[in-house]
């Protein structure tokens, strides 16, 4: 009876562990899928700079696009590093047992995206 129980514990921590690795996972995915819309900016930037006063693009927006490529690809840096933040403390509390889940770094970091997005969002639509 106290072997299966110890067993018990020893799984369902084990399943802690792995949905935290695929928490961790998550992040980093995300990370990558923000640092190629960084690069797809980037290169989006420089054709319009090269081809923009063709199709009567002013330059400014070209320097423009730069700057929100850099904005993504730390947005991107942060993702991971917000990520491995939580994988970390997630696993010092499996091994504690005290596991409950924090809603503080989701919070936090979705209020950071939804600041950047708005600053993005209000420069590309209302400022023009």
């Amino acid at each position: 009876m106290f072997l299966g129980r110890k067993n018990n514990i020893k799984e369902e921590d084990a399943k802690e562990s792995m949905a935290a690795v695929r928490t961790l996972l998550s992040w980093i995915r995300t990370s990558l899928g923000l640092m190629a819309f960084s690069v797809l900016l980037d290169r989006f930037d420089l054709f319009i700079h090269y081809l923009g006063p063709t199709f009567g693009i002013p330059e400014e927006k070209s320097l423009y696009l730069y700057w929100v490529a850099v904005v993504f690809a730390g947005l991107s840096f942060l993702t991971v590093i917000v990520g491995l933040i939580d994988y970390i403390v997630v696993k010092r509390r499996i091994e504690l047992g005290e596991y409950r889940s924090n809603a503080f770094i989701y919070i936090f970091y979705t209020l950071i995206v939804i600041f950047v997005l708005s600053i993005l969002g209000y420069s590309v639509f209302i400022h023009r």
